[in-house]
């Protein structure tokens, strides 16, 4: 009942018709028990039960509706002038109960009318009341029940006891709604303060933080609203909002902030309410029916959107006051829930674009600094290039000359790394850097670096030691160029970072292998300059150095270790990094490869059983090496780091095939040993190996003269020990590499080739190469010259070099329309690209119009001369 009487959300008009109805009730129901004494007639009961019933159906019909003002005039109107008028026909006429009812109907007028209406309702009242008065003074057959004396004087006393509690009731009821009404503007007067001073604290600028300004304002609802909890969620950027996580909690009039990413009790219960909550609905209910993870008695919940976007909700809990939020609470507390939810949506938007700020003029201050360090980085090799190829020209001396030439190499080997480097940038920037993975020999590369790096590391006399996993299978499949290029990348920070006479350590080990899976972590540690944490943060940032000011000094473009780390994530692995200020710095990544069954290298089948090696060398390591490989073979070795052991196992008679000795340890030795292995050996033709950490040129004389016929480069590898082994047992296979010192073997002059290049400097260039192999060529400007020589002269090319970007017609094109020609000879003639464009993807469109393989620019002659060897026959 409560719910329909003391609603506060009811019109205060509503309440008291309300109680009207209560009291009619009531007042109904001891009227008939006073019928029930009196004994009256049947049709008297009749007129009281009806009057009960419409009570009771006016009462539900208007609180159902609630068109109070409506129904309020219809209920008026019936009791007044329709009920009551039957009871004054069933209930003996005028008498003093009666009059008292006439009376009490124009006070309900009175109280419960207003406007217009009132004048109304009393005008036809009176009508009806003069009309029952006539009827019963001068028509008093139409009474439908007489009342005797006693009968008449007992049902006027108890309809004035009625009346009177009747009147009274609702006067006072009226002066208690009045009074409480009061009560209700004043603490709407108070929540409205409230709401100003909020919007006050959030939208007006402020000097306070904003914390502090949130706290305030929810100090603020704490005391106006009387609650004990106040919660803000924000939904959790996922796939579909289901997860809603704490911002803060205000409690015990303190604020506790959460990190966003913490979890969220709603996480995995709240999905029933998350759409009510999307749909803008508002919960305010007792806690239990929202959540049973709630202490509190009571809860409200309120959706927050910001520019119509579900941003979270504010939950407001109650512990002591077991009372939903009313109306006017709740419409309030909506807008201060806006201004509370906007408040730290731009609190977040401004850290936010504080934070992408500060990373934007760090990163224009980074790419300021790598534009300045990649300007020094290419304009010092183009200086180097431009200064020696001037002393050059201006030479006599023809040494002078080969000097500046080769340095004018060093420095364009150095440019095209920079370059690359960018490239190889560009490409990750773009999303584009992709992996080819082929089968090699791990030893082949990792000397492949070691020959890249050597260089310099001799320059700064550093000491450098590779150490391989004997357990790691040495023919693997991935891309060996990515993998070459982070470990020279780590061994050039590592050469570059570390002091002249340092120490650097390359280990390759083997983590584990999983079917055909095969992971291996390769580790670079020096004991060089070292690295603060600070510095650590910085290494992988695109353009970013760990100081500029080191790059100033020590040099470098600054994205070696960016390109590398993305290089190690395509392969399935991580890269990490540890260091200590002056005491160096370790770099360590770890990949995926796969095992393949074949071996890559292949050797011309020797005997190895009936070989027999002599190993003498300080460094553990290559003793290690040449104990591993030679057992893998099968090949009988001794091996030696004391020297007066070597000279008592020479001075057995014991014969061997080849001498491997380490040349450092000559001069510091007391015993020359290659003299000493010569004199023992005089009519024998000795196979003496210099094991060197010098270059070969340096002391090739002076080796020479003790009787070395070649040398193996340190830090060794296996395929190199394997490689001299194979070639000094038969003197007719020549090394990999050894192409250019062969040069007079090589003779093409039995074929045709036609080259295609735009640019004359580049024919020069290309023309240059390939006169050293006697081979004939024609040259095209462009790809319809090129097409229309081809087509013209049917059988006299065995081989095309083809340019990309040219004038008229490009390479793609008119490679396309050689292919097009219905003889059989322009659809099998070798075309090869030989362009700059060397991405994998324009490799793959060289491929796709028709051309056989590519040739990167610039261009390397030991590449030309592969390819030449590759698509040509008789070229030896």
């Amino acid at each position: 009942m409560n719910k329909y009487i003391l609603n506060e959300d009811l019109p205060i008009k509503a309440r008291l018709i309300n109680i009207v109805y209560v009291c009619s009730f009531f007042g109904s129901i001891l009227a008939s028990i006073a019928r029930m004494i009196m004994k009256v007639e049947l049709l008297s009961y009749i007129a009281m039960i009806i009057l009960m019933l419409s009570v009771v159906v006016f009462f539900y019909i208007v609180n159902k509706t609630k068109k109070y003002t409506l129904f309020n005039n219809i209920a008026i109107f019936g009791v007044c002038n329709l009920i009551w008028p039957l009871i004054f026909f069933t209930n003996g006429g005028i008498h003093g109960g009666m009059v008292a009812y006439f009376v009490l109907s124009f006070l309900l007028i009175f109280i419960l009318i207003d406007d217009i209406y009132l004048y109304i309702q009393l005008g036809i009242h009176l009508l009806v009341m003069l009309t029952c008065l006539y009827i019963g003074v001068y028509r008093q057959d139409l009474i439908l029940a007489d009342l005797n004396a006693t009968q008449q004087f007992i049902d006027s006393i108890q309809s004035i006891l009625v009346s009177a509690f009747l009147v009274g009731s609702i006067t006072k009821f009226q002066a208690m709604l009045i009074e409480y009404e009061k009560k209700k503007a004043n603490r709407k007067e108070i929540l409205i303060n409230t709401l100003n001073q909020i919007t006050k604290l959030l939208v007006t600028p402020n000097t306070l933080k904003q914390d502090a300004i949130v706290e305030e304002a929810l100090l603020l609802v704490e005391k106006a609203f009387r609650t004990d909890k106040i919660t803000f969620w924000k939904i959790t950027a996922n796939q579909d909002n289901s997860a809603f996580t704490r911002k803060f909690d205000y409690n015990n009039h303190k604020v506790e902030y959460f990190e966003i990413n913490s979890d969220s009790i709603y996480s995995d219960h709240f999905d029933s309410y998350k759409c009510r909550l999307a749909n803008k609905e508002i919960i305010n209910n007792y806690s239990k029916e929202v959540s049973p993870y709630l202490d509190s008695e009571v809860v409200l919940v309120i959706p927050v959107f910001i520019e119509d976007i579900f941003y979270g909700f504010i939950s407001y809990e109650r512990f002591e006051l077991n009372e939903i939020f009313n109306s006017e609470e709740l419409n309030i507390l909506k807008s201060i829930s806006l201004f509370i939810g906007n408040g730290i949506y731009r609190d977040d938007t401004a850290k936010s674009l504080a934070l992408e700020t500060e990373k934007a003029i760090s990163s224009a201050k980074a790419k300021t600094e790598f534009l300045a360090n990649m300007s020094h980085e290419m304009r010092t090799p183009m200086n180097a290039i431009i200064g020696m190829t001037n002393l050059a020209l201006i030479g006599k001396d023809e040494e002078r000359k080969d000097y500046c030439l080769d340095k004018i190499k060093d420095a364009s080997v150095h440019l095209l790394g920079v370059i690359n480097d960018v490239l190889d940038m560009s490409k990750i920037e773009a999303n584009k850097l992709e992996l080819f993975n082929q089968d090699f020999d791990l030893v082949k590369l990792l000397d492949k670096v070691n020959t890249v790096i050597n260089f310099k590391i001799e320059e700064k006399k550093q000491h450098l030691v590779v150490k391989v996993d004997p357990l790691i299978p040495l023919n693997l499949n991935g891309d060996d160029f990515r993998i070459s290029q982070v470990i020279t990348n780590l061994l050039s920070n590592a050469n570059k970072f570390t002091p002249i006479e340092g120490k650097i350590v390359l280990d390759v080990k083997l983590v584990k292998i999983e079917n055909d899976d095969i992971y291996v972590n390769i580790s670079v540690t020096d004991d060089g300059i070292g690295m603060t944490a600070e510095q650590l943060g910085k290494l992988f940032n695109s353009f970013s150095q760990a100081d500029s000011s080191i790059s100033r000094k020590y040099g470098g473009t600054g994205l070696g270790l960016v390109l590398s780390k993305k290089i190690v994530e395509l392969m399935d692995g991580t890269i990490t990094v540890t260091s200590e200020i002056d005491k160096g710095s370790m770099f360590a990544f770890t990949i995926k490869l796969k095992k393949v069954s074949k071996e890559v290298l292949s050797y011309d089948e020797v005997n190895w059983s009936k070989v027999r090696v002599f190993v003498y060398d300080s460094d553990s390591t290559v003793i290690d090496y040449f104990r591993e490989i030679t057992r893998k073979k099968n090949i009988s070795c001794d091996t030696f780091s004391n020297l007066s052991n070597a000279i008592k196992a020479l001075d057995k008679n014991t014969l061997y095939d080849y001498y491997f000795i380490s040349y450092d340890s000559i001069e510091r030795d007391n015993v020359n040993l290659a003299t000493y292995i010569k004199e023992a050996n005089k009519d024998r033709d000795l196979t003496l190996i210099a094991l060197i950490s010098l270059e070969w040129e340096d002391i090739k004389e002076k080796a020479t003269e003790l009787g070395f016929k070649t040398f193996l480069k340190k830090p060794v590898f296996a395929s190199n020990i394997i490689d001299t082994l194979t070639i000094h047992a038969k003197p007719n296979v020549l090394k990999e590499n050894d192409v250019k010192e062969n040069i007079d073997d090589i003779d093409f002059s039995k074929h045709y080739i036609l080259l295609v290049e735009d640019v004359d400097i580049n024919r020069e260039i290309v023309l240059a190469f390939l006169e050293p192999t006697l081979i004939k060529v024609d040259c095209a400007t462009n790809g319809l010259e090129a097409f229309q020589i081809v087509s013209e002269n049917k059988g006299k090319y065995d081989l095309v070099f083809m340019d990309i970007q040219m004038p008229i017609l490009d390479g793609y094109k008119a490679t396309l329309k050689i292919r097009e020609l219905e003889d059989e000879y322009f659809k099998n003639i070798p075309i090869i690209a030989m362009t700059a464009n060397v991405f994998k993807e324009d490799i793959d469109k060289c491929l796709a119009v028709g051309m056989n393989d590519h040739i990167g620019k610039p261009i390397s002659f030991e590449e030309v001369l592969n390819k030449l060897q590759k698509y040509l026959k008789d070229g030896r």
